[in-house]
């Protein structure tokens, strides 16, 4: 496990490191004062803490993204005005500074068992190969007649099946928000009380009588 510390406070970066430290001494962590030195070592890593305003995290993210689709990030700065911006790029959290110790060992521990829940993978039979598949990296599954269409960032996989069985098999981390539908709430940009946007730009629908109850999933998700 390794994880970038990007932040220009060389303080702020050594306290973080400390926290993880204690958490896990045997993680590896790198810490760079600026967007330049963490671009240049051309690293990548598990986990990716980025100070927002300073190092210019929301122009890494975003280069990250770019080619790299299952790295954790978290936002750490003083401001709230970036969040919907760090929505766009997936971010995992947004802690606001001055960093509470219990807050982020916390928000790093799901980190990890997000790291982990990457690594959980299913195998599936379609066009007559079967294909694994991370499970992270499914947007959402769909429904067509007695087909069930599994969505990745990557392809599109089709196989007999229901969504019960989908639903049960990929876990708590997915929603089911219509009838036809089951969400990867890891992987939702944003909603409105008809539909659901995910992170590709694609939407899906949200049936009107599960909205309320998919707000709450969904918040308690992103908590």
């Amino acid at each position: 496990m390794n994880v970038a510390i990007c932040d220009n406070e060389k303080i702020i970066c050594e306290y973080v490191q400390q926290l993880i430290r204690e958490i896990d001494s045997e993680i590896i962590v790198k810490i760079f004062n600026s967007k330049a030195e963490l671009i240049d070592s051309a690293e990548d890593f598990a986990i990716y803490i980025l100070d927002i305003k300073g190092v210019g995290g929301l122009d890494i993210a975003r280069s990250l993204r770019s080619h790299n689709s299952k790295s954790v990030i978290i936002f750490l700065t003083g401001y709230r005005d970036y969040m919907e911006e760090a929505f766009d790029v997936n971010a995992f959290h947004y802690l606001i500074k001055p960093i509470k110790p219990e807050r982020f060992t916390k928000i790093f521990s799901r980190a990890l068992n997000e790291i982990g829940q990457t690594e959980q993978k299913i195998i599936i039979k379609s066009n007559d190969f079967q294909h694994v598949i991370n499970v992270n990296d499914i947007l959402f599954v769909e429904s067509s007649n007695k087909k069930i269409i599994f969505h990745t960032i990557e392809s599109i996989y089709e196989v007999y099946g229901t969504m019960d069985y989908a639903q049960i098999t990929l876990g708590d981390n997915f929603y089911r928000c219509h009838r036809c539908y089951l969400v990867n709430l890891a992987k939702i940009s944003a909603y409105n009380s008809q539909s659901i946007k995910l992170i590709n730009g694609e939407k899906i629908l949200l049936a009107q009588k599960k909205y309320q109850e998919f707000v709450k999933a969904f918040m308690h998700f992103a908590k």
